[in-house]
């Protein structure tokens, strides 16, 4: 993002403040979906979650200016909002084993995404960075089936 950010004419301070905006609302958002999920349930946070994912994307990479700011906040909400959530899930489904789920989960986010993260940069190489940060922001459509197959937890 910080690579997109700067051929969008972005200066190098906005683009800490931008991507500090997405940090600062996933940590509310976790927080905000937390309590979601403890009055409607883990699946319905997380769909809403994952169908917004696409279009706050979205209006992150098409905003000019300004909007960007706007974008990353929304943008970051929604993406880092079922971080959370899945490790208390994995917890409430291994309640024996609630510090190995919470590793489990915590490790495949990040080791997933570090694993992906060169492919997608020779993607971009390959295929320009805008079309594959537009492609990308599609992804958690996929994921909206297996949400929809979670079990009930409380």
């Amino acid at each position: 993002m910080p690579i997109y950010l700067t051929r969008q004419d972005h200066t190098l301070p906005s683009v800490g403040v931008i991507i500090a905006l997405f940090t600062i609302a996933g940590t509310l958002s976790g927080l905000t979906a937390g309590y979601c999920a403890d009055r409607f349930g883990f699946k319905p946070v997380f769909l809403l979650s994952y169908l917004l994912m696409p279009p706050t994307l979205l209006m992150f990479l098409y905003m000019p200016g300004l909007g960007a700011y706007t974008g990353a906040f929304l943008s970051g909400f929604f993406v880092l909002a079922p971080m959370p959530l899945g490790v208390v899930m994995a917890q409430k489904l291994a309640p024996g084993s609630r510090a190995m789920a919470a590793s489990l989960m915590m490790g495949l986010a990040y080791g997933l995404g570090g694993i992906i993260a060169p492919g997608m940069g020779r993607l971009a190489d390959i295929f320009g960075l805008t079309i594959v940060l537009k492609c990308t922001a599609f992804i958690p459509l996929a994921c909206l089936v297996p949400i929809a197959l979670f079990p009930k937890i409380k």
